[in-house]
């Protein structure tokens, strides 16, 4: 069975993974795994806004765990809203120029 880990921001999108997409995937035998990323590792603290940095170090981690597995794929789900702006991202200048936020 292949496995999709999923990094999210916090918990509305990791409760969306496990009630919506792993009901679906399942029936494709793709089973989901989902993790809030570290914000501060030291608290233990996870989810919520946080820097690019954060996102980066927490997935790299999990895939370095996973070794070379082909039965594992990865994915990340974040909301641009609030997505950090300190990131060297192709989102940098997306998520800049929508700064003003929604329906404003």
């Amino acid at each position: 069975m292949k496995r999709l880990n999923i990094l999210v921001e916090g918990t509305t999108e990791e409760r969306f993974i496990n009630q919506v997409i792993y009901p679906h995937l399942i029936n494709f035998n793709v089973i989901t795994f989902v993790q809030k990323w570290f914000t501060n590792r030291s608290l233990g603290a996870k989810g919520g806004g946080s820097n690019y940095d954060f996102i980066h170090n927490h997935l790299t981690r999990w895939i370095k765990q996973e070794g070379n597995n082909p039965e594992v794929n990865f994915s990340v789900m974040v909301d641009l809203y609030s997505f950090p702006k300190d990131g060297n991202t192709i989102y940098d200048a997306e998520v800049k120029s929508n700064d003003s936020g929604i329906g404003k």
